[in-house]
């Protein structure tokens, strides 16, 4: 997979602006640090946070940029599960973690991240990264909103009192695109918005000047994205 292409069809994200504040902050305490010198990951177990790791530095690679995992980005999604999301989508990145993890080591007749090579990883990920045709990709949507739909009125029946039934399933395939998603999403939001990449790679102003509308991007900022 090449990092031009997962940026190119990334998702619009699973509304992680909102966490903003506490994100930022684990993206400065995971500055400067070995990858995996002393870490412990406190959301995943010790298999499934390396496994996140070779996952996040096949999303972004060291090329003119550091790897994901220089930057810490693997610590900074563990981090982020931990401390930055509720109950519930711990539960939910659980499950389709779990479904992702069930289909990898059936399919490469492993029991673990540490047993699964690299190509095999990787050629995992990559497709479920891959663009969906029109018609699976809404049928990914409506079984999704499906699942919403029957989690926030098991989580109404509870406040009201009532029954609130079985908990919902989740398509496993689903699951499978759901869970490679959130780790491109969150991997590609983290380097972003790390400071080594804010600062010293994306055009990085947080005192701007006056608002040009119709600017050259080239004259502007030399052709870089904004970090801010």
């Amino acid at each position: 997979m090449k990092r031009r292409t997962v940026l190119k069809h990334m998702g619009a994200g699973l509304g992680y602006a909102m966490a903003a504040p506490a994100a930022f902050s684990i993206l400065q305490s995971c500055q400067g640090k070995d990858p995996f010198e002393g870490w412990a990951p406190t959301f995943l177990s010790d298999d499934e946070g390396r496994g996140v790791a070779r996952m996040v530095d096949m999303i972004l690679p060291k090329t003119d940029t550091p790897s994901a995992t220089e930057l810490g980005i693997h610590q900074f999604i563990d981090t982020f599960w931990t401390e930055v999301s509720e109950e519930e989508d711990q539960a939910f990145t659980r499950m389709i973690m779990g479904h992702f993890k069930e289909a990898l080591f059936a399919e490469t007749g492993v029991e673990s991240f540490a047993d699964v090579k690299d190509e095999a990883l990787e050629s995992f990920m990559g497709k479920h990264l891959a663009k969906l045709d029109e018609a699976t990709e809404k049928a990914h949507k409506d079984m999704y909103k499906a699942y919403s739909k029957a989690k926030y009125q098991q989580k109404m029946a509870k406040v009201l009192g009532q029954e609130p039934g079985p908990d919902p399933s989740m398509d496993a395939e689903v699951s499978r695109y759901l869970f490679a998603t959130s780790i491109r999403d969150l991997a590609t939001w983290g380097f972003k918005n790390h400071p080594t990449i804010a600062k010293e790679v994306l055009a990085y102003d947080p005192i701007p000047g006056g608002y040009i509308a119709c600017g050259d991007v080239d004259e502007l900022t030399g052709g870089k994205a904004w970090s801010l």
